[in-house]
C-alpha cells in the first residue's frame, strides 16, 4: 500500500516535469538537423501540472504509518534495559553504601533509561519509578548521604533489582542482539 502510492506521488509528480520531445528532420543530405518544437504551455496546463504533482504528494502524506514499529514496548527491549541499566544502578550500591553522591549524580541517566525501558508498558508504574528515582537523584544532588541510602533502597525494593540480574525467559543468551550480555563484560567468551 505504502509502496504503490510512493510510486503514485513520484509518477504524478513526475509528469509535471515532462520535457516535450524534440522533432527530428532528416533533409536530402546526409546530415540531420535537431529542432526543437513545442506548442507553449499555457497557464491552465501548467496549473494543471502543479495540482497534479500536490495531490499525489498530499495522497502519499495523507497514508498513516504502515509501518508502525513499536518496538520499543516489546519482552526482549525491556529484558534488554532490565540487564544493561539495571546491573548499572545495582552496581552503585558501593557507593550508596559509602555515601559517594558523585557516583551517583553521575550515573542519573541509568535510572531514567531503565525506567522507560522496563516500564514502557505501564504508565503507573514508569510514574512511581520515575519519582523513586527523582528522590535518589535529588539526595545524591544534595549530599544528603541518608536520603540517598534510603531513597535508593526505597527504589531498589519497588524496582525489585538485584546485583546480578538474571531474569527468567531471557532467552538463547549473548548471542542475540537484544540479550543484555551482550557487548557487556557479561557476555565475553575466552577462547585459548
Amino acid at each position: 500500500m505504502k509502496t504503490a502510492c510512493v510510486a503514485l506521488a513520484l509518477l504524478g509528480s513526475s509528469s509535471a516535469f515532462v520535457v516535450p520531445m524534440a522533432n527530428v528532420r532528416t533533409t536530402s543530405s546526409s546530415s540531420t538537423s535537431l529542432a526543437m518544437s513545442s506548442e507553449p504551455m499555457t497557464r491552465s496546463q501548467a496549473l494543471s501540472n502543479l495540482f497534479g504533482a500536490t495531490a499525489a504528494v498530499a495522497a502519499a502524506a495523507a497514508v498513516p504509518g504502515v509501518a508502525f514499529a513499536d518496538g520499543a514496548k516489546s519482552l526482549a527491549t525491556q529484558s534488554r534495559a532490565r540487564g544493561i541499566y539495571g546491573n548499572r544502578i545495582a552496581a552503585l550500591k558501593g557507593a550508596v553504601d559509602k555515601g559517594d553522591t558523585a557516583a551517583i549524580v553521575a550515573e542519573q541517566n541509568c535510572f531514567r533509561l531503565f525506567n522507560s525501558g522496563v516500564y514502557s508498558t505501564d504508565k503507573a508504574k514508569f510514574a512511581e519509578a520515575e519519582a523513586l528515582a527523582k528522590s535518589v537523584v535529588q539526595a545524591a544532588g544534595a549530599g544528603d548521604a541518608k536520603a540517598l541510602k534510603d531513597s535508593y533502597a526505597a527504589y531498589m525494593k519497588y524496582t525489585e533489582k538485584k546485583s546480578g540480574y538474571n531474569g527468567a525467559g531471557d532467552g538463547q543468551g549473548f548471542g542475540s542482539e537484544f540479550d543484555y550480555k551482550n557487548r557487556t563484560p557479561l557476555g565475553t567468551v575466552y577462547q585459548r
